[in-house]
């Protein structure tokens, strides 16, 4: 009876160890499918859900669009919050943006450094992308 009590103790022990392992495996796989990443990039177009960049110095990073989503934050070059509307283009500017492996990358922060002489909020030059409806 003994010897069946101290089995089931190291059971339950070897399978809370197992239980997180496994938790901390699937963490790290979750981040290796998420990346993040911070750079200058010049911003040459935007839509009314992207941003087309002309140059950028990421090294991951082999597009040169970038999903807007709902609210993200975005910065003139005097600090003040601003609508993606409200941007001018061309600029010079920070951005972090966040990929996610089968997803497009997308935008999380940008920080106008500076706007360029010709640039302007009024057109967006990019079509609003067609959202694909779930099957």
């Amino acid at each position: 009876m003994m010897k069946i009590i101290y089995t089931v103790k190291h059971a339950k022990g070897l399978l809370l160890c197992m239980a997180l392992i496994m938790a901390l495996c699937s963490q790290a796989r979750a981040e290796e499918r998420t990346f993040r990443e911070r750079g200058n990039a010049v911003i040459q177009d935007k839509g009314p859900d992207e941003i087309s960049l002309a140059r950028h110095e990421f090294k991951k990073l082999n597009k040169y669009r970038l999903e807007v989503p709902y609210n993200p934050m975005i910065f003139d070059e005097n600090g003040r919050a601003i609508e993606l509307k409200d941007l001018k283009v061309p600029c010079d500017a920070i951005i972090d943006y966040k990929w996610e492996r089968g997803k497009d990358p997308e935008l999380l922060r940008l920080e106008v450094q500076r706007y360029e002489d010709n640039a302007t909020t009024t057109n967006f030059a990019l079509p609003k992308k067609k959202k694909k409806s779930p099957k």
